[in-house]
């Protein structure tokens, strides 16, 4: 279960991804919106949100891949896109193999699964998620606690299923959507 730490779902329709792409750090514009996304997301100047975790979600019909980037439990990435491209390649290709219905965890802590995006998001409370959206007024100070689940549709089709749920103001970018609630949650902190 999921719940008590902060999560960021970051929906996409496709990943492309490939082992030449990313060997000569041309990947396309989606990697690297997720690779920034994960950057953001975990890497703090000298270490690792170990209380965030960042989702990177490929939507297909009515299935969802994710590959998880756990601060609590991450090893051997680096905040570098081309590093974090890297395992985004090493993880799609994991994920081809995986059986629907199920999850892996690799090597380095990242966690692979193949669900539902309806099965991902019922494991946190009602309350307790918020989707960007650009027809809402919402900001991040409205939100009472910082452990949930924050998600970026990136498509029209994920967004119309995610309606019921709390809604916040959209930025223009996933990666910026991620930094402005890390921010105001770390503003939030005690000293």
């Amino acid at each position: 279960m999921w719940v008590l730490v902060r999560s960021f779902l970051v929906l996409f329709n496709e990943l492309p991804i490939d082992k030449a792409s990313v060997k000569k750090g041309e990947n396309s514009s989606q990697v690297v919106t997720a690779a920034r996304c994960v950057n953001v997301g975990l890497f703090l100047s000298n270490a690792l949100r170990r209380d965030v975790k960042v989702i990177i979600g490929i939507v297909h019909n009515d299935e969802l891949k994710t590959i998880t980037f756990p601060g609590d439990t991450l090893r051997r990435v680096s905040p570098d896109e081309r590093s974090i491209a890297f395992f985004l390649l090493k993880a799609s290709i994991a994920l081809q193999e995986l059986q629907e219905k199920s999850e892996q965890v690799m090597d380095n802590g990242i966690i692979l699964e193949r669900t539902s995006l309806e099965t991902l998001v019922s494991q946190w409370p009602y309350g307790q998620v918020f989707v960007a959206s650009n027809d809402s007024d919402s900001s991040i100070a409205d939100v009472k606690t910082s452990e949930g689940l924050f998600i970026y549709p990136n498509m029209h089709a994920a967004s119309t299923s995610l309606e019921k749920y709390g809604a916040l103001k959209c930025t223009s970018t996933p990666e910026r959507f991620i930094l402005d609630i890390n921010l105001y949650f770390d503003s939030q902190k005690e000293p």
